[in-house]
């Protein structure tokens, strides 16, 4: 091989590793976000079991037989939401602030006083730090 080349291909070689390193720095940059919206998506689409896999323990949620959704914050706090509460609904964010966020349930028969998530992210997971109601 000549020596053009040689040095062609290692030049090749480092604009890819190079455009590699600043995609998985923009993936990483970008995964805060991410979840949350994921997170907003499958509480808003009633996706329960995914969201509950989102959770970072102790908080957690799962479906009753009767149908309410039970929830449990990150001190043990738990309360069960009626099905015609649901589903939650985005309540509130700071967009430049992808680390904290709430959920708000909406009722639809305005019966109850509306239930209150507050959020935070851990990682790749979520935490149900108080729930208000």
């Amino acid at each position: 091989m000549t020596e053009f080349l040689q040095h062609l291909l290692k030049g090749l070689l480092a604009v890819v590793v190079l455009l590699t390193a600043i995609g998985a720095g923009f993936r990483w940059f970008d995964e805060p976000r991410r979840t949350r919206q994921q997170f907003i998506g499958n509480m808003s689409h009633e996706r329960y079991e995914e969201a509950a896999r989102m959770l970072h323990p102790p908080s957690s949620l799962s479906v009753d037989p009767g149908g309410k959704l039970v929830i449990v914050d990150r001190n043990g706090r738990s309360i069960s939401v009626p099905k015609e509460q649901l589903p939650f609904k985005a309540g509130g964010f700071d967009r430049d602030q992808v680390d904290t966020f709430k959920m708000v349930a909406r009722d639809a028969i305005r019966r109850h006083p509306p239930v209150a998530l507050s959020m935070s992210l851990v990682g790749d997971k979520v935490v149900i730090e108080t729930i208000e109601h």
